[in-house]
């Protein structure tokens, strides 16, 4: 059996390293962790932290390379961290020579953004769909709960307005959805990426986006339901039977055409008339 190295060098193609952070990754959003510094990696005109002097300028000093390995595996009092994996946190010199020197130094600027819906995190959905006249608001929220589940989200509980007349021939009607986030990636950057997900899921069933909807509320792992601040949501009756019948002129179209073409179609095609 033989062995290789593998090059674990960031290629600027989609590909990310395994150490990379899975939210990083999942995002496209930058790049976290590749790994320790070593001797090996690290630029000769870094200034290695707590020395005041550059790798070439300690190697011209007689340092080896076992040495230069030897200071990067410091551990920096307070992080548990050694010198080489700070700085392949994307930590600065100059910040690692901070802590060294007992005070605390800011989070490097090349850290993955926080993680601001994280796997586990339940939000509540509230939205106005139109079901179409081949379809009813039951089947339609079953159709948009199944694709979800194919992009990390679970619905975890779901409801509609519907009345008999709706269910019957499609229209107007409100769903809330409780919708768990499971990606095992780390989750997503905002509430508005999940609310995009499920817009677009809407239209795949109904063929048309939502009238109107919202994440207002979501709760995460850590507990307590915070404001997404994002608008309460709909949820009222059409205000009319006129703003009803806009909303849902298809539907009442393709019923006055089955009245009135329905039984001269029945006549022509096998019905008989009695003298």
């Amino acid at each position: 059996m033989g062995y290789v190295v593998t090059d674990r060098t960031p290629i600027r193609t989609g590909w990310r390293n395994y150490k990379t952070n899975p939210f990083a990754a999942a995002q496209m959003s930058g790049l976290g962790r590749l790994g320790d510094v070593t001797s090996a990696t690290i630029d000769p005109s870094t200034e290695m932290p707590g020395t005041g002097m550059t790798v070439a300028e300690l190697l011209a000093q007689g340092f080896s390379a076992a040495d230069i390995d030897t200071l990067l595996s410091t551990e920096v009092p307070g992080t548990g961290q050694s010198i080489g994996a700070l700085l392949g946190l994307g930590y600065s010199p100059s910040d690692i020579d901070t802590m060294l020197q007992g005070s605390a130094a800011p989070a490097p600027a090349a850290t993955a953004p926080a993680v601001g819906v994280p796997d586990g995190t339940i939000l509540n959905y509230t939205g106005t769909w139109v079901a179409p006249f081949t379809s009813s608001p039951t089947t339609v929220l079953q159709q948009v709960s199944g694709a979800l589940s194919k992009s990390g989200l679970a619905v975890r509980g779901s409801s509609n307005d519907s009345g008999t007349w709706t269910a019957l021939v499609g229209g107007q009607f409100n769903v809330q959805m409780q919708i768990q986030v499971v990606t095992g990636m780390g989750g997503f950057a905002s509430p508005d990426d999940v609310l995009s997900i499920v817009r677009h899921e809407v239209y795949a069933a109904t063929g048309g986006m939502p009238l109107a909807d919202s994440i207002p509320t979501m709760t995460r792992p850590s507990g307590g339901t915070t404001s997404t601040g994002q608008p309460a949501g709909p949820g009222a009756a059409p205000s009319s039977w006129l703003a009803w019948l806009q909303n849902n002129f298809t539907t009442v179209g393709l019923l006055l055409i089955a009245v009135t073409v329905g039984p001269s179609l029945i006549d022509s095609f096998g019905g008989k008339r009695r003298r």
